[in-house]
Order: structure tokens, then sequence, then C-alpha cells
């Protein structure tokens, strides 16, 4: 098995390789007198996509606090069986 140190330097020098290559793209184009747009336009978000964001950061907001209050529950209920677990002579399942 791989461990994930030798997977992210791996990783790491495929992106360099392929950034320098690249780089050797590009300049060997520019000799070629091809010269890229390296400028692009940034464009604002439309209303449309910040109101789908502004309805999804609500709704995990929501979700989260549903998810922690199950959460609570659910440790509640464990501390209580392996209660009666132990009271039993059984081993808990924790």
């Amino acid at each position: 098995m791989v461990s994930s140190a030798l997977m992210l330097k791996l990783i790491t020098r495929i992106c360099t390789d392929f950034l320098n290559s690249n780089k050797a793209d590009l300049k060997l184009l520019e000799e070629m007198g091809v010269t890229p747009k390296t400028k692009s336009k940034e464009q604002k978000p439309s209303l449309k996509s910040v109101a789908y964001m502004i309805r999804a950061t609500v709704r995990m907001r929501k979700m989260q606090e549903a998810w922690s209050g199950n959460k609570k529950l659910h440790e509640t209920l464990m501390k209580k069986l392996d209660g009666m677990r132990r009271k039993q002579g059984k081993t808990p399942l924790r």
C-alpha cells in the first residue's frame, strides 16, 4: 500500500511537470509568432447564482442543526444501551 506522503510527492511532481511543459509550449508558440491571450475577463456572479448560493447556505445550516439534534439523540440512546448492557453483565458496544 502506498503512503499518503508518497502519493502527495508523486502528484506534486506530476503537476510541476505539467506546468513546466505548458510554459515550454507557450514559449515555443511565442517564438512562432502566436501570442496567446493571457488576460481573461472575470465575470461577476449573476443575481440568479447568488440567490442559489444563499438558498443553499440556508439549507445547509438548517440540515446541520437537524443533524446535530439527531446526533445528540443517538449519543443518549447509545449511553442508555451501554448502561442496560452493563446491568445485564454484557460488554458495551463501544
